[in-house]
């Protein structure tokens, strides 16, 4: 049985579909698709991948100076399927999933929940543009700046790994910030001091980041040798 609620799904994900049938189609998997001969969400969810890569690449450029290989990882736990699945279940959006009967409405497996958000990205995309799309995007998955810098301190934690290399020599890392254009919203720019020599500098969007860069230039830059 279809229990698709179109009205609060809307009130849910703040957008109101023009098209409703591309709302229905982002909900429908395969299973009850073919039970029921209608079209399931797998084409939209190819394109909701794409476009949701897009946006988190567009977000972290606009946003990180780290390096490409850093970046990447950090899309990747952005955008991955866990990702995914923990914004579903907190938007209570996983029981409106249509399903057939050999799937339990209980336990929907992670991935067709993950795949059903890449559905809504392109549903909302082709029935609006990609500025809507990025939107939901950017309020839901990504939310913040502090959220990605969670997963950045998960992949690593420069500046744990430079306190336990200057600890062996007895040594101190002490961080400077200065905020710079402050009249604009600012940036900081950190600098990175042992044996009060400045050996790394770095210029962020908050002193944590700042510091983190500034850790990890100088473990990279010189091996954690003075």
């Amino acid at each position: 049985m279809n229990n698709l609620n179109i009205q609060v799904i809307e009130s849910i994900i703040g957008y109101s579909f023009k098209d409703k049938n591309l709302l229905v189609q982002a909900f429908t998997h395969s299973s009850y698709a073919n039970e029921n001969n209608v079209t399931d969400y797998e084409r939209l969810e190819f394109l909701g991948d794409s476009l949701l890569g897009c946006i988190a690449a567009e977000y972290l450029y606009g946003h990180y100076i780290s390096d490409e290989g850093e970046l990447t990882k950090i899309k990747s736990r952005l955008v991955s399927a866990k990702s995914l699945y923990k914004v579903m279940n907190e938007l209570k959006l996983s029981k409106y999933i249509l399903v057939g009967q050999s799937i339990n409405r209980n336990k929907i497996p992670l991935n067709i929940v993950a795949d059903v958000f890449e559905s809504i990205v392109a549903g909302i995309y082709l029935d609006s543009d990609y500025g809507f799309a990025s939107n939901f995007v950017n309020k839901y998955l990504i939310k913040s700046v502090e959220n990605v810098n969670q997963i950045l301190n998960e992949l690593t934690d420069y500046k744990t790994k430079l306190q336990e290399v200057l600890q062996a020599s007895g040594l101190k890392a002490v961080y400077v910030s200065k905020e710079e254009n402050v009249e604009l919203g600012g940036k900081f720019h950190i600098e990175l001091l042992i044996n009060d020599k400045v050996v790394a500098s770095a210029t962020a969007n908050s002193k944590k980041d700042g510091e983190r860069l500034c850790a990890k230039m100088f473990l990279e830059n010189s091996g954690g040798y003075l």
